[in-house]
């Protein structure tokens, strides 16, 4: 997902545990050669269990799209998020990515990870 993204991708578990991949997807995007994005998204990804903690119960089964001052990983960057439920576990997945991200293409491969997820082992 983070190479079709051309982003950075983020699986969040139920019991606080969360992955993510990608990160040179998106600092290989041309606005991240500025030095104070890179340090700000920096900043956050360095506390990305505190951002996940704080949006993962807000956060359902509806993809949303977060834009700018409204991102909860930072004003210089997007991100779509969902929930998702399998047999065995819930949580959150996401993509972010830079504010000209492919929201069409990014939207729909949540959608579709969402759904292979959720028909996983039911």
């Amino acid at each position: 997902m983070a190479e079709f993204s051309n982003g950075a991708v983020f699986v969040a578990f139920s019991d606080s545990d969360f992955y993510y991949t990608g990160l040179s997807n998106l600092f290989s995007q041309p606005e991240f050669e500025k030095h104070q994005l890179v340090y700000d998204l920096s900043r956050i990804i360095d506390h990305l269990d505190q951002v996940i903690s704080k949006i993962f119960s807000h956060t359902n089964k509806e993809i949303k799209v977060y834009i700018g001052k409204k991102n909860p990983f930072g004003q210089d960057c997007s991100s779509i998020i969902t929930k998702y439920e399998s047999k065995n576990n819930n949580g959150m997945l996401g993509i972010l990515g830079p504010i000209r991200m492919d929201y069409q293409n990014n939207f729909s491969l949540i959608k579709y990870s969402q759904q292979i997820i959720n028909n996983f082992q039911k």
